[in-house]
C-alpha cells in the first residue's frame, strides 16, 4: 500500500502536499484547542463565580458575623468595666464597638450587592428582622448605660440573648450555604478536568500517530528522490559527470532532477569546451608572458615567462601591487590611477608599456590588459598577456638615432657644400689678386734680406754690451752684500755700546745713592761733616751729569741703531734690485743670443723665400684654376646633399611605420 501512496504523492506538487499534511495536523490541533478552550471556559466560569460571588459572599457574611460578635462582647465588657470602674477597658470597648459596627455595615452592603440563590434569599429574609430586633435592644442597652441605669442595661442584654443566638445561627447557615456551593463547583471542576484530560489525550494520540504517519510518507516522498539527486550532485562535486538522477515524478523534486540532468549535460559540454580552451591558453602561455591581478592591482599569479622577463619569483611577486613593475615617476600619477580605474570598470587596455624589472632594469613590453567577468557580468580579476619588446625598442631607438644623425649630416653637408661653393669662388678671386701680390712680395723679400744682415750685426753689438752690463751688475751685487755685512756689524757694535752705556748709567745711579747716603751721614755728623758734605754734594752733581750724559749717549745710540737698521734694509733692497738687474741682464743676454740665432735663421729663410716667391706666383695661377673646379664640385655636392636629405625624411617615415 505504501508504494501506490508514494506514487500518488510524488505526482502532487510538494507545496500542496505539505499544505495538506499541515492542514490535517492543524485540524487535529484545532479540535484539541477547541475542546481545551471549551473546558477552560467552563472552569473559568466556575472560577469567576467563586472569585466574584462565593468568595466575596463568604467574606462579607464573615465580616458581618465578626462585627455582631464583637459588638455583643463589647456591650457586656462595657457594663463590667463601668461596674469595676476600669476606665481603660471602657475606653477600649468604645473603639471596638466602632470597628464592629463599621464591619457590620460594610458586610451587609457587600453581601446585598452580590447575587443570591433561593436558599440565600430565604435565610437573608429571616435574618433581617432578627438583626433589626437585636439592634433595637442593643441601642436600648447603650442608652441605659449612658443614663447610668446599669441594672436595666443588664436586663436588656440578658433578654436579647435568644435573639442574638438566632442571629448568629442564621449567619452561620449563610456561610455554610456558600461552602456547599463552593464544594459543588469543585466537584464539577474535578469531573470536567478528568473528562477533558481523557478526551485531549485520546485526540492527541490520534493526531500524533496520524502526523507521524503522514510525516513519514511525506518525508519519504521527498527525501528518496532528493537522496538520488544528492548522490548525483556529490558525484558531480567530485568531477564525475557521467551520473544522472533520472527522477520521473512530476513534483518539484522531479523538475529539480530533470534540471540537474540537463545541467550535468551542459557542464559536460562546458568541460569539453573549457578543456579545449584551456589547452589553447596553455599553449599560448608557453610562448607568451601571462599575469593575473586582483581588481585593486595586486598580483595573484604569473606564469614562468612573465617571472623570467621581470626577474622575480612567484613568491616575490604574489601579493604585491602592479606598481612594483612601474617607474617611480609614474606610480602616483593620475593617469596610472585612471588606468586601473578603467580596468576595474571592465574596460581593456592595450599598447606599449615601459616597465621596471629586478634591480631597476628597464623593460619595454607590448600587451593587453583584459577584465575577467564573473557569472553576473561583473569584473572580478584582470589578466595581462604581454610580450617583451625591449630588444625591438632598442633597435627602434638606435635606428631613429641613426636616421636623425643621417638627416643632420645631410643638413650639415648641404650647408658645407654651399659654403664650399662660396669659398671656392672667393678663392678664385683671391688667387688672381695673390698672383700679382706674389711678384711684389718677391721684390720686397730681397730688401728684407739685406736689412736682416744689418740687424744681425746690430744684435751682436747689443749682445756684447749686455754681457758687460751683466758683469758690472754681478760685481755690484757682491759689493752690496759686503756693505750690508759691514753695516750689520756696525749695528751689533752699537748694541754693545748701548750695553756699556747701561752699565755706566747703573754706576751713576749707584754713585748718586752713595752721595745721598754720604749727605745724610754728613748731616748727622754736624760741623765735623760739613767738608764731607761738600764732597758728597759734588759727587752727587757729578753722578747727575754722568746720568744725563749716558742718557744722551743712549738716545744717540738708539738713533744710530735705527739708522743702521734702515741702512741694512735699504742696502738689502739695493741688493735685491741689483740681483733683479743681474737677472734681467742675464735674460737680455740670453734673448740677444737667441735673437742672434733667430736672425741668422731669418736671413737664410728670407733668401729661400725670395727664391720660393717666384714659384708661388706660378702656383697661384694653378690655384685659381683649381678653385673654379672646386666651385663646380661644390654645386654637385649640394645636389647630392639635397637628395640625401630627402632620403633621410623617407627613412624617418618608414621607421615610424615600423614601430612595434
Amino acid at each position: 500500500m505504501t508504494r501506490p501512496v508514494l506514487a500518488l504523492l510524488t505526482n502532487v506538487p510538494i507545496g500542496p502536499r505539505l499544505v495538506g499534511g499541515f492542514f490535517l495536523i492543524a485540524l487535529i490541533c484545532a479540535f484539541v484547542g477547541y475542546w481545551g478552550v471549551r473546558s477552560m471556559n467552563k472552569v473559568n466560569a466556575m472560577l469567576t463565580n467563586s472569585s466574584t460571588n462565593l468568595v466575596p459572599s463568604i467574606y462579607a457574611i464573615s465580616k458581618m458575623r465578626a462585627g455582631v460578635l464583637t459588638a455583643q462582647r463589647a456591650e457586656r465588657t462595657t457594663l463590667m468595666a463601668i461596674r469595676a470602674k476600669d476606665e481603660g477597658v471602657r475606653l477600649s470597648t468604645v473603639s471596638a464597638k466602632e470597628t464592629a459596627w463599621r464591619n457590620i455595615r460594610e458586610g451587609t452592603a457587600e453581601y446585598e450587592a452580590l447575587p443570591m440563590t433561593d436558599r440565600e434569599k430565604h435565610l437573608w429574609a429571616q435574618l433581617l428582622p432578627r438583626f433589626d430586633e437585636w439592634k433595637r435592644d442593643y441601642d436600648a442597652s447603650e442608652t441605659a448605660v449612658r443614663a447610668g441605669e446599669l441594672d436595666r442595661a443588664e436586663r436588656i442584654i440578658y433578654s436579647e440573648i435568644p435573639n442574638a443566638t438566632r442571629l448568629n445561627e442564621l449567619l452561620s447557615e449563610l456561610i455554610e450555604c456558600q461552602n456547599e456551593q463552593a464544594k459543588a463547583q469543585q466537584d464539577q471542576a474535578v469531573e470536567l478536568h478528568t473528562s477533558t484530560q481523557a478526551t485531549l489525550w485520546s485526540i492527541s494520540a490520534v493526531g500524533v500517530l496520524g502526523a507521524v504517519a503522514l510525516g513519514v510518507v511525506l518525508t519519504v516522498s521527498v527525501t528518496r528522490p532528493l537522496g538520488r539527486a544528492m548522490t548525483v550532485l556529490e558525484a558531480v562535486a567530485k568531477g564525475d559527470l557521467t551520473q544522472r538522477a533520472e527522477i520521473r515524478s512530476r513534483d518539484e523534486v522531479g523538475r529539480v532532477g530533470h534540471a540537474l540532468d540537463t545541467a550535468i549535460g551542459v557542464l559536460q559540454t562546458a568541460r569539453e569546451r573549457d578543456a579545449y580552451y584551456a589547452s589553447q591558453i596553455a599553449a599560448f602561455g608557453r610562448v607568451q608572458a601571462v599575469v593575473e591581478f586582483e581588481l585593486d592591482g595586486t598580483v595573484a599569479n604569473a606564469n614562468p615567462n612573465f617571472l623570467q622577463m621581470m626577474g622575480y619569483s612567484i613568491e616575490e611577486a604574489r601579493g604585491h601591487h602592479h606598481s612594483m613593475f612601474v617607474p617611480e615617476a609614474e606610480r602616483n600619477s593620475p593617469a596610472y590611477r585612471e588606468f586601473w580605474a578603467r580596468l576595474a570598470r571592465g574596460e581593456y587596455q592595450t599598447g606599449e608599456f615601459r616597465r621596471v624589472g629586478r634591480g631597476g632594469k628597464e623593460i619595454w613590453t607590448r600587451g593587453a590588459y583584459f577584465a575577467i567577468l564573473d557569472l553576473n557580468g561583473k569584473p572580478y580579476k584582470v589578466v595581462k598577456y604581454v610580450t617583451d619588446v625591449t630588444h625591438l625598442k632598442k633597435i627602434e631607438t638606435s635606428l631613429e638615432q641613426t636616421v636623425e644623425s643621417l638627416a643632420g649630416s645631410a643638413r650639415e653637408l648641404t650647408a658645407v657644400s654651399q659654403q664650399m661653393a662660396a669659398n671656392a669662388e672667393q678663392t678664385a678671386n683671391q688667387a688672381n689678386v695673390a698672383s700679382g701680390a706674389a711678384e711684389q712680395v718677391s721684390e720686397h723679400i730681397g730688401t728684407v734680406a739685406a736689412g736682416t744682415e744689418e740687424m744681425g750685426a746690430s744684435i751682436k753689438e747689443i749682445a756684447k754690451n749686455a754681457n758687460d752690463a751683466a758683469k758690472v751688475a754681478t760685481t755690484a751685487v757682491k759689493v752690496a752684500e759686503k756693505t750690508n755685512a759691514t753695516i750689520a756689524k756696525l749695528g751689533e757694535s752699537s748694541t754693545e755700546i748701548g750695553n756699556v752705556v747701561k752699565v755706566i748709567t747703573s754706576i751713576a745711579q749707584q754713585t748718586n745713592l752713595l752721595a745721598l747716603n754720604a749727605t745724610i751721614e754728613a748731616a748727622r755728623a754736624g760741623e765735623a761733616g760739613k767738608g764731607f758734605a761738600v764732597v758728597a754734594n759734588e759727587v752727587k752733581e757729578l753722578a747727575k751729569q754722568t746720568a744725563r750724559a749716558t742718557e744722551d749717549i743712549s738716545r744717540k745710540i738708539e738713533a744710530i741703531q735705527t739708522d743702521t737698521r734702515g741702512a741694512v734694509e735699504a742696502i738689502g733692497q739695493i741688493g735685491k734690485i741689483i740681483n733683479q738687474i743681474n737677472d734681467i741682464q742675464n735674460s737680455i743676454a740670453s734673448a740677444v743670443e737667441q735673437q742672434t740665432a733667430t736672425t741668422g735663421e731669418m736671413s737664410r729663410n728670407v733668401s729661400e723665400a725670395a727664391h720660393g716667391s717666384g714659384e708661388i706666383a706660378l702656383n697661384i695661377t694653378g690655384v685659381a684654376q683649381a678653385a673654379r673646379s672646386t666651385t663646380e664640385g661644390a654645386n654637385d655636392t649640394k645636389l647630392a646633399a639635397d637628395e640625401l636629405a630627402r632620403m633621410a625624411i623617407g627613412l624617418q617615415q618608414l621607421v615610424a611605420q615600423l614601430k612595434v
